[in-house]
């Protein structure tokens, strides 16, 4: 469906972005997660990654769904859709210990965001056939109201990305 979803004439052949359901990642998305970032991502996630975004929710998330009309009708106000994973943002907005990296994250330096000035967006991913029309900036946008909401010290929020992938690049600049 993924592969299909462009030829399909991508997001908007689905209802655009106004489609998108946002929510906090749930257990049942913890295996089409871990597949997802396989295709996304050049790094390999270990299985305490997608407990803390999935399950425990020790890592924050957005996540952004399709309803998915099964043919036994679908209910979006209770939830009794089947939904298709097509982004997700994760993020930390506290940490358990220091990061090699703090130090050029913000004034302070690791000790100051272990005290909560500072964010970090650890995976940020749309499918291929979404990408290109708004999905990311809206992940990400969410992503930082989220981290905002929970560190009211915030003065930063950080991110890595593979100098190669120019698209993100662009997106975090912005």
């Amino acid at each position: 469906l993924f592969r299909s979803l462009r030829s399909l004439g991508g997001l908007p052949s689905l209802g655009g972005l106004a489609a998108v359901r946002f929510r906090k990642l749930q257990a049942s998305d913890r295996k089409e997660l871990k597949l997802l970032h396989s295709e996304w991502f050049p790094v390999s996630y270990p299985d305490g990654f997608y407990e803390e975004a999935c399950v425990t929710g020790t890592l924050g998330s957005v996540a952004a769904v399709l309803p998915i009309e099964d043919g036994k009708g679908c209910n979006q106000m209770h939830n009794s859709c089947k939904e298709l994973l097509i982004g997700a943002a994760i993020f930390r907005t506290s940490f358990p210990e220091p990061r090699f990296d703090m130090d050029s994250v913000v004034q302070g330096g690791a000790q100051a965001c272990m005290a909560g000035a500072a964010g970090y967006v650890l995976t940020l991913g749309v499918v291929d056939g979404a990408r290109g029309y708004g999905l990311a900036r809206e992940l990400l946008d969410r992503a930082f109201a989220a981290i905002q909401a929970e560190l009211p010290q915030l003065r930063a929020i950080w991110v890595h990305v593979a100098c190669y992938n120019q698209p993100a690049m662009a997106l975090y600049e912005k």
